[in-house]
């Protein structure tokens, strides 16, 4: 039913200058069939499938969309897929002869039927999915009411078997099929329980893997990033009232194994990629409704990126990390498109100042620049320079000859690209026009380089030509100079870093007073600030949130975001003094920290600082209280019965009082200091009593007078005392 493109390769974040803004956004489709897939061939290029023999391509990221294919009410396809940029294959379902199945070879400009098997197979209802390996060698499955419909070709359709789809069950419903190369595949369908799997390109039995599903579940798409991790999608049988219906398997064994996880949707989901073991997205159909979700941690938990209200979706297609489309539709029959795509960045200008009457070679890099960028594509908001031509090297670099008039205007400027899809970026003061035969001043270094959110801290800029009190400005908002000092070839700032200022680079200028100007392109970066979330004492079994005592020491684990190694701790108001800090992550601190016998009694603030002087803080994490009371004792109290005691005439008692609960110690000694023996004792508050019978260390007890110590074992202190007369008579 639907095909995702093999292209996936990049990370979707990428650092830069500026932060890339992505998302889903609607298109016109040219016809009012619901389109069952699409397939990207290239960020600008890209070709969808319909009922009704409807076939619809792109060549200008999506602006418009063309019909390819005379509509047929007879055919209807269900999957496209290109294993190179000019062969292509669409599949479907003819009313007459039951499978169906089209052929391109100039990329989707034209289509041809091509005959998928030679006498029409009556037991063959519809073909679901396509995929070829080359432009040769593929694989199509669907239903077959009797034999196994997953079918192969090795000559580019004119002939197929399926001789070579031993050990799939047959009289079964297959919609999805995937090969990560030539020999590697797998096949998903109407029985939820199994996925087939081959590894020598169905040369001989495939192997069915248990997913652990009832065999009355469906799946409908599977992908694979790479020999181990596998993820697939589909829907249960049982829609009961609250059941979730988005179904998700994972694998990071080949496919040996499955884990079944919650997509939290009410849908089904229909088609799934992933650009990275954590980043994927799917799309869903409802009840005349989608979705198109995406994970960030592997699938195991999805939100969702929709814009407006989509229909049911059913194919979903990525030429990269920055670009690609779902499409799907409506009842009343409404074909929707969705064009998903990232605004580029730039990272680099080359060089990024010069003269007026200057005309020069710039040099753009950075990421996302699209196929179809022009001369009107790049233009700087200094008056009087203009691209005379432009010149895309790659998705990365751009090639600039600009002209910059004799009267143009002087001093920072900026500069916006646009692509074709409408995608852009502005670069804030990252350009500087001189006056001419001014000489500008140069920047070579600054150091620090970066610096945390809510940091305030000292940077020296080097160069050369600062003259008496230059201007020094970081382009976007969030940093500000708050005073300086320079000489010709430094400038010392004191600067300032606000909470909220973007995570990301600067670009950094120096303006001297006769207009000269200089500026260099991604020259400080703004890293991300520390959080603090929440404070654990680790001697607590379970761990408790931070409590603590006046006069008390302890360790605690912090927990938050952005930690640094070499962070430090600390506490507000004054009482609670960090020992040490160890970096166990970017998400974990351990603190040692002592209470001051005379801390403050109430809550406690803490607050992280990361060595690039980024700073958070989190509220009443620690709550200190009064030290605790300690046990005590009372010798009026304390004493043994009877007493004195004749050892002849059975066991001693002694009792002891407690002002609170402890484990005690009893320790019997001479009047020499000899210990004769001992007890531990856990003692409530309150009267206490023990027996003994004499028996000591060497033997039994002589007459004489002993001294039995109460030692609290918490405080490892002696607490009382019963002193014991031991008289035999016979």
């Amino acid at each position: 039913m639907r095909r995702l493109s093999l292209l996936l390769v990049l990370m979707l974040m990428i650092s830069g200058a500026a932060y890339a803004t992505t998302g889903w956004t609607s298109q016109t489709s040219p016809t009012s069939e619901v389109l069952t897939d699409v397939f990207t061939l290239s960020p600008s290029t890209a070709v969808a499938v319909a009922w009704n023999q409807t076939i619809i391509k792109t060549s200008d990221h999506g602006q418009t969309w063309a019909l390819k294919t005379t509509p047929n009410i007879n055919n209807h396809f269900n999957a496209v897929h290109f294993p190179s940029s000019l062969t292509g294959y669409a599949v479907g379902t003819n009313t007459t002869t039951n499978q169906l199945a089209f052929k391109t070879t100039d990329g989707g400009e034209t289509w041809a039927n091509i005959t998928f098997v030679t006498t029409p197979d009556a037991t063959i209802d519809g073909l679901r999915d396509v995929f070829f390996t080359s432009d040769s060698v593929g694989w199509v499955v669907g239903q077959h009411n009797v034999a196994t419909c997953v079918y192969k070709t090795v000559d580019g359709g004119n002939n197929w078997s399926n001789s070579f789809a031993g050990g799939i069950a047959t009289g079964i419903t297959y919609y999805g099929v995937y090969f990560l190369d030539a020999n590697t595949g797998w096949v998903v369908g109407a029985s939820g329980d199994t996925i087939y799997k081959t590894t020598n390109g169905g040369t001989t039995n495939w192997t069915a893997h248990i997913t652990g599903l009832p065999a009355s579940d469906t799946l409908y798409d599977v992908f694979f990033l790479d020999a181990n991790n596998g993820w697939a999608v589909g829907s249960p049988h049982d829609f009961g009232v609250g059941n979730t219906r988005g179904l998700v398997l994972r694998t990071t064994n080949g496919g040996s194994s499955w884990s079944l996880i919650n997509s939290g949707r009410e849908e089904s989901l229909t088609a799934v990629r992933f650009i990275d073991a954590n980043n994927g997205w799917a799309v869903c159909k409802g009840n005349n409704t989608g979705a198109i979700i995406k994970t960030t941690d592997g699938g195991l938990t999805w939100t969702e990126e929709s814009t407006g209200s989509p229909g049911e979706l059913y194919g979903l297609s990525l030429a990269d990390s920055f670009s690609g489309w779902a499409v799907g539709g409506k009842t009343p029959p409404t074909g929707e498109i969705y064009r998903f795509s990232t605004d580029p960045t730039i990272t680099s200008i080359n060089p990024s100042t010069t003269n007026q009457g200057q005309t020069l070679v710039v040099t753009l890099e950075g990421t996302n620049f699209l196929t179809g960028v022009t001369t009107s594509s790049v233009t700087f908001s200094l008056s009087g320079i203009t691209v005379n031509t432009l010149t895309r090297d790659s998705g990365t670099k751009l090639t600039l000859n600009i002209t910059v008039a004799g009267a143009a205007s002087t001093g920072l400027g900026n500069i916006t690209l646009t692509n074709p899809d409408g995608g852009s970026v502005t670069e804030i003061n990252a350009f500087s026009v001189n006056p001419f035969g001014v000489t500008p001043p140069t920047i070579t270094s600054i150091t620090p380089a970066a610096g945390g959110q809510n940091a305030t801290l000292v940077a020296t800029l080097e160069g050369a030509n600062f003259l008496a009190s230059p201007t020094v400005s970081f382009n976007n908002s969030g940093v500000v100079v708050n005073s300086q000092t320079n000489d010709a070839t430094s400038i010392t700032m004191n600067i300032t870093i606000s909470a909220t200022a973007a995570p990301t680079w600067r670009t950094v200028s120096v303006t001297n007073f006769d207009s000269g100007v200089s500026s260099k392109n991604n020259f400080f970066k703004v890293n991300n600030g520390p959080t603090v979330t929440s404070l654990t004492e680790i001697a607590s079994s379970p761990a408790a949130s931070g409590t603590g005592f006046t006069g008390a020491s302890g360790n605690y684990y912090v927990t938050g975001t952005y930690f640094q190694s070499g962070a430090a701790a600390s506490f507000s108001p004054a009482g609670v003094t960090v020992n040490s800090v160890e970096f166990v992550d970017s998400a974990h601190l351990k603190i040692n920290i002592t209470v001051a016998g005379g801390a403050t009694v109430g809550n406690y603030s803490l607050t992280i600082t990361n060595p690039d002087g980024g700073n958070g803080s989190g509220s009443n994490l620690l709550s200190v209280s009064q030290t605790p009371a300690q046990a005590g004792s009372d010798n009026n109290k304390n004493w043994p019965f009877p007493n004195p005691w004749n050892p002849l005439s059975g066991p001693l008692t002694m009792q002891f009082y407690l002002t609170k609960a402890t484990q005690v110690k009893i320790a019997l000694f001479t009047i020499g200091g000899e210990k004769l023996t001992e007890f531990i004792v856990n003692a409530a508050a309150g009267y206490n009593k023990i027996t003994w019978d004499g028996t000591t260390y060497s033997g039994h007890v002589p007459a004489g007078a002993f001294l039995a110590n109460i030692i609290d074992l918490a405080q490892n202190k002696t607490i009382g005392r019963i002193k014991v007369m031991v008289h035999y008579r016979p």
